[in-house]
C-alpha cells in the first residue's frame, strides 16, 4: 500500500482545520436559522458581527426581552409605548417588551414577520376587521369599510420591507393625507364636515349652507355650479341680489328700473320664490291718490318728458315739477303775477284742478280799510304788484305805505309785538278805517321799542326834555313831515350817550379800541364811580401791579387844561421815579432789556424797590465780572459795602428808608474781604505796599481747603524719599501771635541741622534756625 504523498497530506491538514473551526464556531455561536428578508436586507444586521445589534452583548442565551433592541431601530413604536398610544402602547408591558411573542425571527421567510398570529396576540382577531380604536378611533364607514388594509397601508401585504418603508405607521386621521383637496384649504380641514364616508363625494350630505344666504325656497333647488361658476372657488361670493341677477333688473321693462330709480335691493319688491310676483308700495313714496290712482306706470315713467318730470319731483317733492303748465295756464288770478307759491297743493286737491279754495286770511286778513278793495287795487301789473310782493318778501305795512318813523323803531317794535304781526299794527290797527286813527299812548314798552328804554336816571325826565321841539306828549303823529319827524324823533340809542351829553375826555378815547362808548368804563346810571379797574387796566401798556396797584388815577393822571389825561400818558419809570444812579446803568455798552424787561424793570420790581435779586449770570451781565464758586452765592453787601446810614431821626435818615445808600464798589483783592490766616507770611518782602495774592495758592473759589501748592517747585525745600512722608504739620507747626494759633510756613531753615538737633536726634520745634 502506497504512503500518501506530501501534498495530500497537506490539504487533508487544511481540511481538518477549517473543519474544527467551523466546529468550535458554532459550538460556541449557533445560529437557529435565516433572518427575514426584511432584516436580511439591512447592512448593519449582515455577517455575524450584526448578531450584536439585537442580541446585546453577543448574548444569545439569555431570555432578557428584545424591546430595548427593537426599539433602536424601531423608534415610531418606542414612542408608542412611551406615551401609551397605538397598539404597541395599549398593551400590557410584560407582552409589549417581549417583541419576540409577535414577531419571529431567524425562520427566513417561512413566517411574515406581521403575521395574523402577530394582530391575535395583539387582541385584534381580524386586521381587515379592525377599527382602528388603537389609532384615534376612526370608523371605518361606507366605501371606507370596503378597502382592504393595503388600500391605504400600500406596504402592509408586502412580504418584506426595505429599510425606511412603514408598514402601518405614518398616516394621519387627515382625509387629505389620502385625498385630494379640491377646495385648495379654503373650507378647512374637516371634509367630513360636509362629505361623510357613506353617499359620494360630490353629494356633500353633511352640508349645511352658511345662514347668511339661506337656501330657501327658488334657490333651494340650484346646483352649487350655478351660483359658484368659478371651479373649487366657494366663499366670498356677495349675497345681494343684483350680484346675481343683475340680468333680470336690467330686462324688466314694467317699469324699466334703470329709467325709474328703483334701487338693486330685489329684496324690497321680490320674494324668492318667483321674480314675477313683485310687491310695489307706491305709498312710501308718492300715494297714488285721486286722479293719480287710475294712471297708468308709463303715463309718469316713460323715456322723456314724463320720467324727467318724475325725477325732478323725486329732487323737489312738489307738484310744479309735473303741473308747472296748469300753474302758468291759470289767468283768475295768475300765479306767477300774483307770487302765488308753487305748493299746489295749498289750494288744489289731487282729483281735480278746478275748483281751488284760497283764503286770503291765511295771509293777510283783509279788513278795516284793506276789506273794499278789488284784486287789482294790489295785484295788477306795476307798481301795485310790486309792493304786494315786497309785503310778501318783508310781511311790513311799510311795503306799500311810506312810515316817518325811524327803521329802528319799526324793527324793535315788530320784535315786540311779534305775535301781533306787523310792528305798524301796535299803534295802528288793521281794522281802523284810516292810518291817522293810531294808538295815542306811548308806553315805557313801546319807547323801549325804538331803542331807548325809560330806566333810571331817564325815567324821571318829560318828552320835551329829549325830543326837542315837543310842545306836548305824542298823541296824533300823522300830519308831521318825515323832516319833522326826524327833528323831533332823531332815534337815539340807549348807549349813545354822546347824543346827549358831551364828552368830559375831550375826545381822547375816539381812535381806542371803545371809542366814544360811554359805557365801556362807565355805568349807564351813573358816570361815578367809573367802572374802570385793575383788570381793565391790565389790558393798557401798562398793567397795575404791586406798589401800583395802591397809587390813585390822579397821581398819574394829572389835569391839563381842565380835563384829566389818560391817553399819552408816559410809562417809563423816571417819568414818575427819580433815577438814584443818575443814568449809571444807561451807559452805551450796558444791555437796554434783559429776560425781556426793559428801564428801571431790567433789576426792580414794583413790589418793593429796595429788593433786588442778582443772579450770577446778571453780575456777569452788568459788571462783566463772573461770579464763581462761593462768591455766587454771597450777598450783594457782603462785597458792595453801602455808605454810612444818616443818623435816625433827620430827614436823610428818612429818605435812606425810602431809597438806601448806594453800593461801593467790590474790592479785587482776596485779602480786602478775607482775613489772612497767614499773618502776613507771603507777602512780597521787597515791596511793603503790597498785598498777599492768595490766589497763587488758592485758585478755587468753592473751598480755601483746596490749594495748588506744589513744595517741589514752589519752595526752596523739595521733599526727598523720607520727608515726603510726613504730615504738614510735622514742620509747619501753629504759634501763638497776639493770641491767634497762626501756623509757620517761612521763614524756614533748609538744613538737616534747622531741624533735627545733631545731639540726640530730636526735631527741633518750628524748625527754625537760632
Amino acid at each position: 500500500m502506497k504512503s500518501p504523498s506530501l501534498s495530500r497530506i497537506a490539504v487533508y491538514a487544511c481540511v481538518a482545520a477549517i473543519v474544527a473551526v467551523a466546529w468550535w464556531r458554532f459550538d460556541q455561536h449557533p445560529s437557529p436559522g435565516p433572518l427575514h428578508s426584511s432584516h436580511a436586507s439591512v447592512a448593519a444586521l449582515q455577517g455575524g458581527s450584526g448578531c450584536a445589534a439585537c442580541h446585546a452583548e453577543s448574548d444569545f442565551t439569555s431570555r432578557v426581552p428584545f424591546a430595548a433592541a427593537c426599539n433602536a431601530c424601531h423608534e415610531p413604536i418606542a414612542r408608542q409605548m412611551a406615551v401609551g398610544k397605538g397598539i404597541h402602547g395599549s398593551l400590557e408591558t410584560k407582552v409589549a417588551e417581549d417583541c419576540a411573542k409577535c414577531h419571529h425571527e431567524h425562520i427566513g421567510d417561512s413566517l411574515a414577520l406581521v403575521s395574523l398570529a402577530s394582530f391575535q396576540r395583539a387582541g385584534i382577531p381580524e386586521p381587515d376587521l379592525y377599527e382602528h380604536e388603537h389609532a384615534g378611533g376612526l370608523a371605518l364607514t361606507g366605501r371606507h369599510d370596503e378597502l382592504t388594509c393595503a388600500g391605504c397601508h400600500i406596504h402592509s401585504s408586502n412580504p418584506m420591507l426595505n429599510q425606511g418603508e412603514q408598514r402601518f405607521l405614518g398616516l394621519t386621521q387627515e382625509c387629505t393625507a389620502c385625498h385630494e383637496d379640491i377646495h385648495r384649504g379654503e373650507l378647512g380641514d374637516d371634509c367630513a364636515k360636509c362629505h361623510g364616508q357613506q353617499d359620494p363625494f360630490k353629494a356633500a350630505t353633511h352640508f349645511a349652507h352658511p345662514s347668511t344666504f339661506p337656501l330657501v325656497e327658488g334657490h333651494s333647488q340650484r346646483l352649487c355650479s350655478e351660483c359658484h361658476t368659478t371651479p373649487a372657488v366657494f366663499t366670498g361670493l356677495k349675497t345681494d341680489c343684483a350680484s346675481c341677477h343683475r340680468d333680470d333688473y336690467d330686462r324688466t321693462s314694467k317699469p324699466a328700473h334703470a329709467l325709474t330709480g328703483l334701487g338693486t335691493d330685489c329684496a324690497s319688491c321680490h320674494g324668492v320664490a318667483k321674480w314675477s310676483e313683485a310687491k310695489y308700495e307706491h305709498d312710501r313714496d308718492f300715494p297714488l291718490n285721486g286722479a293719480h290712482g287710475v294712471l297708468d306706470c308709463n303715463d309718469c315713467h316713460a323715456p322723456g318728458r314724463p320720467q324727467q318730470e318724475v325725477v325732478a319731483f323725486g329732487k323737489s317733492r312738489g307738484c310744479i315739477e309735473c303741473h308747472r303748465d296748469d300753474y302758468d295756464a291759470t289767468t283768475k288770478p295768475a300765479h306767477a303775477l300774483t307770487g302765488l307759491g308753487t305748493d299746489c297743493a295749498t289750494c288744489h286737491g289731487d282729483s281735480k284742478w278746478t275748483p281751488a279754495e284760497f283764503s286770503h286770511t291765511a295771509k293777510f286778513a283783509l279788513v278795516g280799510a284793506h276789506a273794499p278793495l278789488a284784486c287789482t287795487d294790489c295785484h295788477a301789473e306795476g307798481t301795485p304788484q310790486r309792493e304786494v310782493l315786497a309785503h310778501a318778501a318783508n310781511a311790513s305795512c311799510t311795503a306799500c305805505h311810506s312810515s316817518p318813523h325811524d327803521e329802528t323803531m319799526v324793527r324793535r317794535a315788530k320784535e315786540i309785538a311779534r305775535a301781533a304781526g306787523d310792528s305798524c299794527t301796535v299803534c295802528h290797527a288793521p281794522t281802523a278805517a284810516r292810518w291817522s286813527d293810531a294808538n295815542d299812548l306811548m308806553t315805557a314798552a313801546l319807547h323801549a321799542a325804538t331803542g331807548f328804554e325809560l330806566v333810571p336816571p331817564h325815567d324821571t325826565q318829560s318828552c320835551a326834555e329829549c325830543h326837542t321841539g315837543l310842545a306836548r306828549p305824542v298823541s296824533v303823529v300823522a300830519h308831521r313831515s318825515e323832516a319833522e319827524w326826524k327833528k323831533v324823533f332823531p332815534g337815539r340809542t340807549q348807549d349813545a350817550c354822546e347824543a346827549c351829553h358831551d364828552d368830559p375826555h375831550d375826545g381822547q378815547f375816539e381812535g381806542s379800541a371803545t371809542g366814544s362808548d360811554c359805557l365801556a368804563c362807565h355805568e349807564r346810571t351813573a358816570f361815578m364811580p367809573s367802572r374802570f379797574d385793575a383788570a381793565m387796566h391790565a389790558r393798557c401798556d401798562f398793567p397795575l401791579d404791586g406798589s401800583h396797584r395802591a397809587v390813585a388815577c390822579s397821581a398819574c393822571h394829572e389835569k391839563i387844561d381842565g380835563v384829566r389825561r389818560f391817553v399819552g400818558t408816559k410809562s417809563e419809570c423816571v417819568a414818575c421815579h427819580e433815577d438814584i444812579h443818575k443814568g449809571a446803568f444807561d451807559r452805551g455798552n450796558l444791555p437796554r432789556e434783559v429776560r425781556g424787561r426793559t428801564d428801571c424793570a431790567r433789576c426792580h420790581t414794583t413790589d418793593t424797590f429796595a429788593a433786588v435779586v442778582w443772579t450770577a449770570e446778571d453780575h456777569r451781565t452788568w459788571t462783566g465780572e463772573e461770579l464763581k464758586g462761593k462768591h455766587a452765592l454771597a450777598a450783594c453787601a457782603d462785597c458792595h459795602r453801602r455808605a454810612p446810614t444818616p443818623a435816625a431821626g433827620g430827614a436823610a435818615f428818612v429818605a435812606t428808608l425810602e431809597h438806601p445808600t448806594p453800593f461801593q464798589p467790590a474790592p479785587t483783592a482776596c485779602i480786602e474781604c478775607h482775613a489772612d490766616i497767614h499773618a502776613g507770611q507771603f507777602r512780597p518782602a521787597d515791596d511793603p505796599k503790597a498785598i498777599t495774592d492768595c490766589t497763587r495758592c488758592h485758585e478755587s473759589f468753592d473751598s480755601f481747603k483746596e490749594i495748588t501748592f506744589d513744595h517741589q517747585v514752589d519752595s526752596r525745600f523739595p521733599l526727598d524719599e523720607d520727608h515726603i512722608k510726613l504730615d504738614c504739620t510735622a514742620c509747619h507747626k501753629a504759634f501763638d501771635v497776639g493770641g491767634t494759633a497762626i501756623v509757620r510756613y517761612k521763614p524756614l531753615g533748609v538744613t538737616c541741622a534747622d531741624c533735627h538737633d545733631p545731639r540726640g536726634g530730636a526735631i527741633r520745634s518750628g524748625g527754625a534756625r537760632p
